[in-house]
């Protein structure tokens, strides 16, 4: 018997084309509970989901620091995108940026990104109207699935539970 305490889950892992992939526990373990059909990609301290309510990037501030060149960031690349996606689409929905906080953070006030509490991201994503359809989900999981829609990765750091009944969740989390 040892008083050995476990070492502690690393704040990055490695991830795709040498992009750190840092761990955004409360943010993942939302996006991992997403309806099958929803579609999750990560790229260093950023996510995608892409869902029939629509596209989102999203971020939390820094644990340290000011939270605006992080909201920039996330600003920059809902932009980047939708460019990306008119390369490979016809048409492309509006990607919607956010900054996802817990109570008491502080709010970024910009007009290209929404601020939105932790405890309503659930029901930020998956509510509302349908504003993409299957087909367009289809291709864009598509694209993730064949590493055609850089910078993005197929990953969930952290994910425990694997969706099998759908093949776009089924890859394994990096580590």
């Amino acid at each position: 018997m040892t008083d050995a305490t476990p070492a502690p889950e690393p704040a990055s892992l490695p991830g795709e084309h040498g992009v750190r992939v840092e761990r955004l526990p409360a943010i993942d373990a939302i996006l991992d509970a997403l309806p099958v059909d929803f579609c999750v990609a990560c790229h260093g301290s950023l996510r995608l989901a892409v869902g029939p309510s629509g596209m989102f990037v999203l971020s939390t501030p820094p644990a340290q620091g000011p939270a605006e060149p992080r909201a920039l960031e996330v600003v920059r690349l809902a932009a980047q995108t939708r460019g990306a996606l008119a390369d490979h689409l016809s048409w492309v929905p509006f990607v919607d940026a956010m900054l996802v906080t817990e109570r008491g953070q502080q709010h970024v006030g910009s007009p290209s990104l929404a601020t939105v509490p932790i405890d309503l991201l659930r029901v930020t994503l998956v509510e509302g109207r349908t504003v993409v359809a299957s087909k367009l989900l289809g291709s864009v999981r598509q694209l993730l699935r064949d590493d055609r829609f850089r910078p993005w990765a197929f990953c969930l750091p952290g994910t425990t539970t694997i969706d099998l009944s759908d093949s776009a969740r089924s890859v394994a989390a990096p580590g």
